[in-house]
């Protein structure tokens, strides 16, 4: 601003604070307060132009105008951006405020030096007044921020319960999945129909085929029923469940075939019913078991009258009775004792019968049994699986094949068969499909491009993990939680001699394409091997194509979820 500007004195900003000294003389039309304004204010937090101080001399009025990113005040009151606002004599001007700074002047309005002397004197008898105000409007807000702060606790803790909350609903969604799910089909229960005594569930459909079988007995325990009836309070919940996830919820193609092969109406499950009461009495699977002297037993035999038309109830009842008196044999399976003595036509165990040829075992009286998830054939439980691989050390569900030493297939559909192999016997997979590496397609590219030969690829991969970490016990297999439904996440030591079902060796192999790939990072190109490893790496939800060009996903997860 040119001298010929400077005209006479208007005003004057008198500082009130540590932080600024200098008094400034107003006695132009226009000043700027800040930085780098004509009154200059020497301090980081302040704009380089804060405020402008305009002067009228015909109307003798001062005017302020915001044009700070901070704000200013006058007093406590914050004023608008940009826009004219009057200034009466001793308004106090606020450009910053805070708890541990606070840079504020005390406007004087004068018409001249004579009368700024007067309203001199007068601010001396006023000081006291501000002070008190001033700290009147610290304190207030002191206060107010306490208040907030404490509203925003108590709201940051309402929003920890509810997560905890959400979490433990969550949780127990996944066991009731797992718990709820039928055996036959391998999906959660549909219009489930429950067997007794043994209370085992089963979807419409499926239990419609398992009544149609001659021999009718439950897959779980092998009991036989003595009625079927519709769980209703069953059907309430998992209809409570799906609500609650509608991803879970069956497909509309899978609903439409469960309820054509649903046949359970009234009619026929009354059939069915009095059918399975009247063959349970004819058998009498469900006596209770009794022990006799060889007298009692002498007595017993030769008091027996009956007539020749109930000659064939009884020998079956005599059957199976024997068996009970001569067989003194508790039936295990899954480590639970049932409480009643195992029907010789029903023990399928072979080692209950003979010995094993290679270590002469036999099942004692209280051996307990598994049961081959594939074909469901009974087994002792060896509780060796390095010596006797019997459960897949990643899922740990049973299989018999490598304990017979014979094949095995699914007793429920024979095109699907799962088998129990050990490490170094697995095939090796012929392609490399797009399964690995988390499907995203840039990072299979790379190996493709490494690797040119497709016929050799899977084999060089195979051959370079398996030397550099399965032989040397480097290779662990670790699984993420949400996988595994507990609450820590685990990992598996993978040698040679692990047994695997061929259900978890995908995700095996798909590790080890992995491992390969970082192995092998520093053989690749520049810019591939330049990219910075994503946060989330090969567990990455994103597929944004400008994501997956500037981050590499074939690395381990370093950020929490």
């Amino acid at each position: 601003m040119s001298s010929t500007d400077i005209q006479q004195k208007w005003g004057e900003l008198i500082p009130k604070g540590g932080l600024v000294q200098e008094t400034f003389v107003l006695n132009q039309k226009e000043h700027i307060l800040g930085r780098r304004g004509d009154l200059k204010v020497d301090n980081p937090k302040v704009s380089g132009q804060h405020c402008v101080l305009k002067y009228d001399y015909a109307q003798k009025k001062a005017y302020i105008i915001d044009v700070s990113s901070n704000g200013t005040s006058l007093f406590n009151k914050k004023l608008e951006k940009n826009k004219e606002v009057e200034l009466e004599n001793g308004d106090l001007v606020n450009l910053l405020q805070d708890k541990s700074q606070w840079i504020g002047y005390i406007f004087k309005l004068v018409d001249n030096v004579d009368s700024f002397n007067k309203d001199q004197q007068d601010t001396a008898t006023k000081n006291n007044t501000d002070q008190k105000q001033l700290e009147q409007s610290l304190e207030q807000y002191k206060q107010n921020e306490k208040e907030q702060q404490e509203q925003n606790e108590q709201i940051k803790k309402m929003q920890n319960e509810l997560e905890e909350r959400l979490k433990k609903v969550k949780e127990d969604d996944e066991h009731f999945e797992k718990d709820q799910t039928c055996v036959v089909c391998i999906d959660l229960l549909y219009n489930p129909y429950l067997m007794t005594p043994c209370l085992h569930n089963y979807c419409c459909d499926c239990m419609c085929e398992l009544l149609k079988n001659k021999d009718i007995a439950c897959p779980q325990c092998r009991e036989k029923p003595i009625s079927v009836q519709k769980n209703y309070q069953l059907n309430n919940l998992i209809e409570a469940f799906i609500k609650r996830n509608p991803d879970k919820k069956w497909q509309e193609d899978v609903i439409k075939k469960k309820n054509e092969s649903n046949l359970l109406n009234k009619d026929f499950l009354d059939q069915i019913n009095e059918k399975l009461s009247n063959k349970t009495k004819k058998v009498g699977i469900y006596k209770r078991q009794r022990s006799y002297s060889d007298s009692e037993s002498s007595d017993r035999n030769n008091n027996r009258n009956y007539s020749e038309e109930d000659e064939e109830e009884f020998d079956e009842d005599e059957e199976e009775e024997e068996y009970q008196y001569n067989n003194n044999q508790p039936f295990q399976q899954f480590g639970y004792n049932y409480n009643f003595i195992m029907p010789a036509h029903l023990n399928r165990c072979v080692e209950c019968q003979n010995a094993r040829q290679d270590d002469n075992f036999k099942c004692s009286p209280y051996q307990q049994h598994i049961k081959c998830i594939n074909c469901d054939k009974m087994m002792p439980q060896r509780n060796d699986n390095n010596l006797y691989p019997q459960n897949c050390t990643i899922c740990e569900r049973s299989f018999c094949n490598l304990y017979f030493k014979q094949d095995c297939s699914s007793k429920y559909n024979s095109s699907i068969s799962h088998h129990l192999r050990l490490f170094q016997d697995i095939p090796i997979p012929q392609v490399l499909n797009n399964n690995v590496l988390s499907g995203r397609e840039e990072e299979i590219q790379v190996l493709k491009d490494f690797i040119e030969d497709d016929e050799m690829r899977t084999l060089m991969i195979y051959d370079y993990v398996n030397e550099n970490f399965v032989k040397q016990g480097k290779f662990k297999y670790e699984i993420c939680q949400k996988y595994m439904k507990t609450t820590e996440n685990k990992s598996f030591d993978i040698n040679s001699d692990t047994p695997l079902c061929t259900n978890c060796w995908p995700n095996i192999w798909n590790q080890m394409v992995l491992k390969y790939r970082i192995a092998i990072k520093d053989q690749l190109p520049k810019n591939v091997k330049d990219k910075p490893d994503c946060w989330y790496g090969v567990n990455c939800y994103t597929r944004n194509p400008q994501h997956n060009k500037i981050y590499n996903h074939a690395c381990p997860q370093i950020q929490k979820n």
